[in-house]
């Protein structure tokens, strides 16, 4: 079986070190094979709101939010690996999205995956 495991997290750093720990989890096994981790595309959302709500249109503040993603693919036995995924603490701010592929694409975990 196949595990695609997505996750998204607004501060880098520590989504960078819970990929490295996944990895090196399941690196132990020999059973397992672990594809290396995908970088997605940053998602950026800008927002300008009024300094003022009264006068001066022109002052304006710019503010953005961040969202780093991260894929990792694992292949190997279904109980081995998913009894060693529920078993791994997450971090405060990461979101995991777990796909599990069977021949047909199936949903299994979704943990505040928007």
């Amino acid at each position: 079986m196949v595990f695609n495991i997505r996750s998204k997290s607004f501060n880098l750093p520590t989504l960078s070190s819970y990929i490295e720990n996944l990895l090196l989890i399941f690196r132990i096994r020999t059973t397992t094979k672990v594809t290396g981790i995908v970088s997605l595309p940053t998602k950026i959302k800008r927002f300008t709101i009024n300094s003022s709500p009264h006068i001066d249109k022109k002052s304006r503040d710019q503010f953005e939010i961040r969202t780093y993603s991260k894929m990792l693919t694992i292949t190997g036995d279904f109980n081995e690996i998913f009894s060693r995924l529920i078993k791994i603490s997450i971090p405060q701010g990461i979101y995991i999205g777990i796909n599990i592929i069977e021949g047909t694409s199936k949903n299994y975990i979704n943990s505040k995956w928007n």
